[in-house]
């Protein structure tokens, strides 16, 4: 092989290792790219892996902050609301039986009537109206227990909320105490109205005087029973003395 041939091959080798380490740089740099990026990449979901791990946390310190504020409503706590309530009114009712059943009773002996059927069903619906308002106390009682669970739920889920939309956990440790003591204020009960009046005082209306004032052959006047006390449902004109 000649001199200049030997140079050109040997040029022609130098070539192509040149572009063989070109190359090789090229693909060394492509490379390094990759791999800033997938590291940058990386980088990016570990810090939003740790935000959501630190936000989780916080919102479970925020859970927590909340049910121990609440802790004190339990069964028990709503049963004790409800007997507070009952505990309030039943002494009263009774009270106010026991002074309605001793005016009746005066009232229908008074008008020569207390052994009479018409002072049997004024006493016995008496006792009906007793029994039918302590019901109605126990029901109220258990009504405004459900309505303070359901308060409590209310605020317990709205707190819940301020906590997963990531609310400062010193805030919501504030808020959840201060909802807390408010649901927790004592109730206000208004003193029990008068119950038994409507059904006492016709009878207290009505004197002995009509009847012991009856002289043979007269007739005595027409008075209306009440209807609270007729058992049919409808008001009687007849005398309430009359054949007693």
């Amino acid at each position: 092989m000649c001199l200049k041939g030997i140079s050109g091959f040997l040029g022609s080798i130098d070539g192509a290792n040149a572009a063989a380490k070109a190359q090789q740089q090229e693909d060394a740099v492509l490379a390094q790219v990759l791999q800033n990026q997938q590291q940058t990449s990386q980088n990016a979901t570990n810090q939003a892996d740790a935000a959501a791990a630190r936000a989780q946390q916080n919102i479970a310190q925020d859970q927590g902050a909340i049910n121990s504020a609440f802790s004190q409503f339990n069964p028990d706590y709503y049963q004790n609301y409800a007997n507070d309530y009952t505990n309030y009114y039943t002494p009263q009712l009774d009270q106010q039986y026991g002074q309605a059943k001793d005016q009746l009773t005066a009232a229908l002996s008074g008008n020569g009537t207390l052994e009479s059927t018409v002072g049997a069903n004024a006493l016995a619906q008496l006792a009906q109206q007793d029994a039918s308002q302590a019901a109605q106390i126990q029901q109220q009682g258990a009504a405004a227990s459900q309505a303070l669970q359901g308060n409590v739920a209310q605020q317990k889920a709205a707190l819940f909320n301020q906590a997963n939309a990531s609310v400062d956990p010193t805030q919501i440790a504030s808020n959840a105490q201060a909802q807390s003591t408010a649901l927790a204020a004592p109730p206000t009960f208004q003193p029990l109205g008068d119950v038994f009046s409507s059904l006492v005082t016709p009878f207290s209306n009505l004197t002995h005087t009509a009847a012991a004032a009856a002289q043979p052959g007269q007739v005595l006047p027409q008075v209306v029973t009440p209807n609270a006390l007729n058992t049919s449902g409808a008001a009687s004109t007849a005398n309430p003395y009359a054949g007693q």
